[in-house]
């Protein structure tokens, strides 16, 4: 995660948590005092983020990360009072988010100091209270809906469309679909059966992407967004482009695909699975709305 400050590493928190938990995080205002917890949610959780500065050596890293859990647990046992009523509940978790965790030392430290407050029997502490030490590893899908690229494919899986979709789409969209059986006649080199194939396979693809684009912005609007950006500042070029481009429409085609889902999976690295969505998809509906146009005269002279 890199080298934090420690407001710089709050701020990321608080982001991560809302985006978890919406209006069940409460943040805790600094005025308030320090109750060995800097959030609360709704579910009994105690929230205390922690980025050690200028710590490099992992034992040292080790003991600053303990000696954290052990002053943040006094506090919260401490003022357990005021923490329960907040949350409205006995306090179930103290969880403690640090950038990094470098020993399971840290863990067996949590495990003992968790013991100790459940043999205390105190009745603001949830009988199988715990101590859990979280990373932004935790948070893959709050990450991705800041916008962050985590490594992971998403795997978004658009539903299947059938020939009767493509069908009933075509005729609800009857100009859309008009628009583009024209401009496949462009590809002279494919009989009227291909390019009735390509047109169906082109608009099952727009479809799909649709679907694909539907559900990121749903769930994660910020990568949405990426993907929209990077679409909408392509397209720009295109008018020119179908003035001045001297490849026929196959490899125009063939290339524009190419570059697209190389674009808007190095822009949504975690949307690499529906590449082959998003940039068909891209293409198709270029071309169903008038951005995109090709050349019969290129392509029949090829």
């Amino acid at each position: 995660m890199g080298q934090w400050s420690g407001d710089d590493w709050q701020a990321y928190c608080d982001e991560l948590l809302i985006a978890r938990y919406g209006a069940d995080y409460q943040r805790i205002p600094d005025e308030l005092g320090d109750y060995g917890a800097e959030g609360v949610t709704s579910d009994g959780c105690a929230v205390q983020a922690y980025a050690a500065e200028e710590v490099v050596d992992s034992k040292k890293l080790y003991e600053a990360q303990r000696d954290k859990v052990t002053r943040d647990l006094g506090k919260l046992r401490k003022n357990r009072a005021a923490i329960k009523a907040m949350i409205g509940k006995p306090i179930k978790r103290m969880i403690l988010m640090v950038p990094e965790v470098r020993t399971k030392a840290l863990i067996e430290h949590c495990a003992a100091k968790a013991a100790e407050i459940r043999a205390a029997g105190l009745d603001e502490f949830d009988e199988a209270f715990d101590i859990r030490v979280l990373t932004g590893d935790d948070f893959p899908e709050e990450r991705r809906r800041l916008g962050e690229h985590v490594g992971i494919a998403l795997g978004l899986a658009p539903e299947e469309v059938s020939a009767s979709d493509v069908v009933a789409w075509s005729e609800s969209n009857s100009e859309l679909a008009a628009n583009l059986e024209r401009k496949l006649h462009a590809v002279a080199s494919l009989s009227q059966d291909e390019r009735n194939q390509l047109g169906e396979a082109l608009i099952r693809l727009y479809l799909r992407r649709e679907d694909v684009l539907r559900q990121l912005r749903s769930n994660f609007p910020a990568l949405w967004e990426k993907i929209h950006a990077e679409v909408r500042g392509r397209e720009q070029a295109l008018a020119a482009e179908n003035l001045l481009s001297n490849a026929t429409a196959r490899a125009r085609l063939a290339d524009l695909t190419e570059e697209m889902e190389e674009r808007l999976v190095a822009a949504v690295p975690d949307a690499r699975s529906n590449g082959p969505e998003l940039g068909w998809g891209t293409v198709a509906e270029w071309l169903l709305r008038c951005p995109l146009e090709l050349s019969t005269a290129v392509d029949a002279a090829s």
